[in-house]
């Protein structure tokens, strides 16, 4: 009697557990179709969008130098707290190959450095 009560204590804890099992993964894969879903909704919004940020860099807190795309040409841009100033427009070959200069050239006139 002891024996089968143990047993059907066990097996119902093992029945319980990948019940639990199955509903977590379950949920798991709701939360990734639905985030591929939303993810996929917001993008096909954007496609016929004339601006994209390339590439934002934080200079301090509420500070930020960031390269868009407006149109066909591509601008850097310094966002503050409460402004935003066109540094310069960047030709696109140069950003092509030339990215990181360009980034080390802003940070050293946002900066006041030589």
């Amino acid at each position: 009697m002891l024996l089968t009560a143990a047993l059907s204590d066990r097996t119902d804890s093992y029945v319980q557990f990948m019940t639990v099992l199955l509903l977590f993964v379950f949920v798991l894969a709701i939360t990734a179709l639905v985030t591929r879903w939303i993810g996929g909704y917001q993008k096909s919004r954007s496609v016929g969008a004339n601006m994209e940020l390339i590439e934002s860099l934080r200079l301090s807190n509420n500070k930020y130098v960031q390269i868009v795309r407006i149109g066909r040409k591509y601008l850097a841009v310094a966002v503050c707290k409460d402004t935003v100033t066109m540094l310069s427009e960047i030709l696109f070959w140069l950003f092509l190959f030339l990215l990181p200069l360009v980034l080390s050239y802003i940070l050293r006139t946002v900066h006041g450095a030589p």
